[in-house]
């Protein structure tokens, strides 16, 4: 196992580097370029540090609408089977099984925190 530099640090002085090449960057097309390349290591960074626990609330929101289920075992595991019960949810959907206003109600709470968190990770800026 690696001590230091760990690998947020790494990132974030990745990111770092980029963000100062690209301030020190007269040509647009490439300040813009690694604008994009810090950008997409702060996404990274944020992903790293909060997708297990949004991805826990999107379980227990998708348990919620389709009924519970037990808990994959590893992480790599609970993002797939996310995967498998999303699909089953738009499977239900187009079926009109949420059409009441009970069940719209709940799905809309799910669909609002399940995207609130994905922008915590894309564009936290955006959510003030």
């Amino acid at each position: 196992m690696q001590d230091r530099p760990t690998a947020d640090e790494l990132l974030e002085a990745l990111a770092e580097f980029l963000r100062d090449r690209s301030n020190q960057e007269p040509d647009r097309f490439l300040r813009f370029q690694f604008l994009v390349a810090s950008n997409s290591l702060a996404i990274l960074r944020r992903e790293w540090e909060s997708e297990e626990q949004f991805l826990e609330a999107e379980w227990a929101g998708l348990s919620a609408l389709l009924g519970p289920a037990g808990r994959p075992g590893s992480f790599r595991e609970l993002r797939r089977e996310v995967g498998e019960r999303n699909a089953r949810l738009c499977d239900l959907i187009a079926e009109g099984k949420f059409d009441d206003n009970d069940g719209e109600a709940t799905l809309l709470a799910h669909f609002w925190e399940t995207t609130t968190n994905k922008v915590r990770i894309a564009t936290p800026g955006a959510l003030e």
